[in-house]
């Protein structure tokens, strides 16, 4: 067996309730032989319809704030990851998460260099905050 299908067999065998009862009603015989296929139909029966909107919105208004770097980082991460039925475009990503960083170096530096994805981004604002730490 390889691992995504002992993760899947592991995760439904630790099912509860009606997520119990629903996949159950839909099991045949290698029916949810990975992890995607087990959770897009639980993800449409059990999120609410606007639990995208909300994790987009959620995204699209994310500041860092008084917060740490790399806290903010991790929200955004996290967020991001959220929005996998309908993600958004990188250079959207980007641009979200250059303008919720506070002003300061990191920020000065992303807007000095182009970065293609949030990953990219995430990368310089982390490097000049290391970097001007150091001095």
């Amino acid at each position: 067996m390889d691992a995504a299908l002992i993760s899947t067999a592991f995760a439904l065998s630790n099912l509860g309730g009606r997520a119990k009862a629903y996949t159950r009603e839909d099991i045949t015989l290698g029916c949810f032989t990975t992890w995607v296929q087990l959770c897009q139909p639980l993800r449409v029966a059990f999120l609410p319809a606007i639990y995208e909107y909300r994790q987009r919105s959620r995204f699209l208004a994310c500041k860092q704030g008084k917060r740490e770097l790399h806290e903010y980082i991790q929200e955004m991460r996290v967020l991001a990851a959220s929005l996998v039925g309908n993600p958004l475009p990188e250079h959207i990503k980007v641009t979200v998460f250059m303008d919720g960083l506070k002003v300061g170096p990191s920020r000065t530096q992303l807007f000095r260099e182009h970065a293609n994805t949030m990953e990219e981004a995430i990368q310089i604002a982390l490097q000049e905050e290391y970097s001007h730490r150091q001095a």
